[in-house]
């Protein structure tokens, strides 16, 4: 048992050092995030200095372990400090390290208790099976849906039969174009005003794009 959770002793011991160092650092990254403004969340990573890079990092993982919080916030904010090259790699690295660390903390935890649960059920115990055997094509389809829930992804991963490996390989590739257009999206968020053209052409591309994503997948359906 304590072999499954020593993950989880690790990360909160990392939370309460953080906290005894920075104790306003957890309740003002949740503010910055609830309210939405990608121009504060850069001017609070600016307030960092030389720390600015490894506390964009920090605050993807902690949006990672959150599963609800969106990263396109952070990842405008990482555009607005970084520029737009400088934001995807960081960005990038990031949300792989954050969701990696997810991955791990999420399996250890809750994994047994989800095999009991697929063990007794056919169409889980098949999902499963599927997930084992095409795990790096199911993780990798999923990763590139622009603003799709990661942490969600991350979950249902951690408690499957998918392995570590094909997790890691479709998280790096896959996570990529989606980064970049979330990038470009927080960023023209931030100056929402002076963009507001190309910020509505950019979502219209995002809606597009899911769009299509839809059809395709219908089309692919078998008919009745």
């Amino acid at each position: 048992m304590l072999k499954q959770l020593w993950p989880w002793f690790a990360i909160v011991a990392l939370a309460a050092v953080i906290h005894l160092a920075q104790p306003a650092f957890f309740p003002q990254v949740w503010q910055l995030i609830a309210a939405g403004d990608v121009r504060d969340i850069a001017v609070y990573l600016r307030s960092f200095g030389a720390w600015t890079v490894a506390v964009s990092i920090l605050i993807n993982i902690v949006i990672n372990l959150s599963g609800i919080l969106p990263t396109v916030l952070i990842s405008g904010a990482n555009a607005v400090v970084f520029g737009l090259g400088g934001g995807i790699v960081v960005s990038w690295f990031g949300e792989c390290l954050g969701t990696v660390i997810a991955f791990v903390l999420w399996r250890s935890l809750l994994q047994k208790a989800a095999r009991r649960l697929i063990c007794r059920s056919p169409h889980l115990s098949l999902a499963d099976e599927f997930s084992g055997k095409n795990g790096f094509k199911a993780m990798l389809v999923a990763r590139l849906i622009p603003l799709a829930p990661s942490g969600l992804i991350t979950l249902l991963g951690a408690v499957s039969s998918m392995s570590f490996t094909a997790m890691l390989w479709a998280t790096l590739i896959g996570k990529l174009p989606s980064i970049v257009l979330e990038v470009l999206l927080g960023h023209q968020l931030a100056f929402a005003q002076s963009n507001a053209l190309r910020l509505l052409l950019l979502l219209l591309v995002v809606t597009s794009g899911y769009g299509y994503f839809w059809w395709r997948k219908r089309r692919r359906l078998p008919s009745d």
